[in-house]
């Protein structure tokens, strides 16, 4: 299936604003009640201690993404996790509202006010980037200058995917994505009659919720896609790894772009990196 480079639903200049920060809650709401993302934990630990770094910047973070609960996945298997600044182009009353709850939370996790795009991050920001269910908003041109910014600064990167591309993947959207919303809208807070509105009586947010959830499976890079993407990257003494790894909870792989400076391999390094390859084999053979 050959990648298709539509417009969703919720991009669109006309689009109303509060219909797309409905949608970016409730898939915020999502990532985190399922807990998709757990599996990634080890992966982002490996990057993160083979680069030095214990600050992460998030790109593109919509309502928040799903680094609450993977926070306290890595905290849950290593004993600590990164200090995490969450940020987006376009930041939403939803994420600085939803920032304030994960500090009072005791969550290490900040909220930048300001703008950030992610074909552009500030060098003033320093950490390792990571963007989850976003890489495929944008077109190989642009995917490409994201890693080729992220080679020319140091920085290791985290591209991570919830979305296939393949029959199936949407095939399954089209026929979950609906009832998901149905039953899930009452148990996001705060309560609000507009949500309400737009699910139940004229159901608009499970038909945008949908329709762009297909879309963001017809744009997504496949790994050898996201191989040749990082290839094309200027700079040399740069790893990249790149596969696709079984969800925990949810029957669906995630798709994976790491990228890091490159380290002196000795003894210590080797072994983190067997360890690595040991842990994707046990993760893969779960079903």
């Amino acid at each position: 299936m050959n990648r298709y480079h539509g417009i969703e639903l919720s991009e669109r200049h006309w689009f109303p604003s509060s219909l797309f920060g409905e949608s970016v809650e409730f898939l915020h709401y999502f990532e985190n009640i399922s807990n998709i993302f757990s599996t990634v934990a080890p992966l982002l630990r490996h990057a993160l201690d083979r680069t030095g770094t214990s600050t992460v910047i998030d790109l593109c973070s919509g309502g928040g993404g799903p680094w609450p609960r993977l926070a306290r996945e890595m905290k849950r298997q290593n004993g600590s996790h990164p200090s995490i600044l969450l940020t987006d182009k376009n930041p939403e009353a939803g994420l600085l509202r939803n920032c304030r709850i994960f500090s009072s939370n005791g969550d290490t996790i900040a909220c930048s006010s300001q703008p950030i795009d992610a074909r552009s991050v500030p060098a003033d920001l320093d950490g390792f980037l990571t963007l989850f269910n976003a890489f495929h908003h944008f077109s190989p041109c642009e995917a490409r200058g994201i890693l080729g910014n992220a080679v020319n600064t140091g920085r290791g990167i985290a591209v991570f995917e919830a979305t296939e591309r393949s029959l199936f993947s949407i095939i399954q959207m089209i026929f979950t994505l609906p009832p998901l919303v149905w039953v899930l809208t009452p148990f996001l807070r705060p309560i609000r009659i507009s949500r309400l509105f737009f699910t139940y009586i004229v159901p608009l947010l499970p038909l945008v919720i949908t329709l762009d959830g297909v879309l963001s499976s017809l744009r997504t890079y496949t790994p050898e896609e996201l191989r040749r993407l990082a290839e094309n990257c200027d700079g040399t003494a740069y790893t990249w790894k790149t596969g696709s790894i079984k969800s925990f909870r949810l029957p669906r792989k995630i798709t994976y772009l790491i990228g890091y400076p490159e380290v002196k391999k000795d003894g210590f390094s080797s072994q983190i990196d067997s360890n690595l390859t040991n842990t994707k084999k046990a993760l893969d053979n779960i079903v």
